[in-house]
């Protein structure tokens, strides 16, 4: 079966698979902006018979939602459908192990998937969001490395604001997070960014916490690398669960007294 036999809706599943790895249906359901999933299923049925995508289940609770992925069968097309020189072929080579990774890591991307609805829903009025996973921003090599969760573009009538996506776990060691916040200060100063956007403000740098916990800790030592600090960079801080739950107002700003 080629591209040809896929409907475009069928093939914006697959380019969506591409950039967020995982979905569950309410979330291409929010993604197609439809009030019915009953167009959705036909085509995820029609992906899963011809092994376009595979339906991960929970099998120690049948209740909980199938996560879709690629499937082997997806590689042969995936270039044909997201139509892009620099296409990550390493993954492309890999899709069929994309069922068997750790559930933290789908969970994680599943959450990205919660920031991008979440930045549609708040959007300002006649504005556009840009949004780019890691997949998406394979290729830039100017970008910071690791590539951040995700590079938000949204474009508004004066202009750009552009944003840096980061989501900081509960399970990893808090100097991990702390280095990482260190590395954009670091990233500011070497004047990449500057150099290869022709002097585009540097992005505000998003940064979502597990919990409220640390959140504090990030927070405060976002605030005491400002105070050192004479470079120009925004730092907002939110909870994941404001974020789920499309809490407004969810961002609060780091600043030096």
């Amino acid at each position: 079966m080629s591209i040809t036999n896929c409907s475009k809706s069928e093939q914006r599943i697959i380019s969506f698979l591409y950039s967020f790895r995982y979905l569950q249906i309410k979330q291409i359901q929010k993604l197609f902006d439809h009030k019915s999933p009953n167009r959705i299923k036909i085509w995820l049925k029609h992906l899963l018979t011809n092994h376009f995508i595979y339906a991960i289940t929970n099998k120690k609770d049948r209740t909980k939602p199938y996560i879709y992925c690629l499937d082997q069968k997806a590689s042969k097309i995936v270039s044909e459908v997201i139509k892009k020189e620099d296409l990550d072929k390493s993954f492309t080579n890999r899709i069929y192990k994309e069922k068997s990774y750790s559930r933290k890591f789908i969970n994680r991307n599943l959450f990205i998937v919660d920031c991008y609805l979440y930045f549609l829903k708040h959007k300002e009025k006649d504005s556009t969001i840009n949004f780019f996973t890691r997949q998406d921003l394979y290729g830039y090599s100017y970008f910071p490395k690791p590539l951040p969760d995700s590079y938000i573009d949204e474009e508004v009538k004066t202009g750009h604001n552009r944003y840096f996506l980061e989501v900081f776990s509960y399970n990893v060691p808090i100097k991990y997070h702390f280095q990482r916040i260190e590395y954009y200060f670091d990233y500011f100063d070497d004047g990449q960014w500057k150099e290869n956007t022709n002097g585009a403000p540097f992005p505000s740098l998003l940064i979502v916490c597990a919990n409220n916990q640390l959140k504090r800790k990030i927070f405060f030592h976002a605030k005491s690398l400002l105070e050192r600090s004479y470079d120009e960079i925004s730092v907002f801080l939110a909870t994941a669960d404001k974020i789920t739950r499309n809490d407004e107002n969810v961002w609060d700003e780091v600043r030096v007294d």
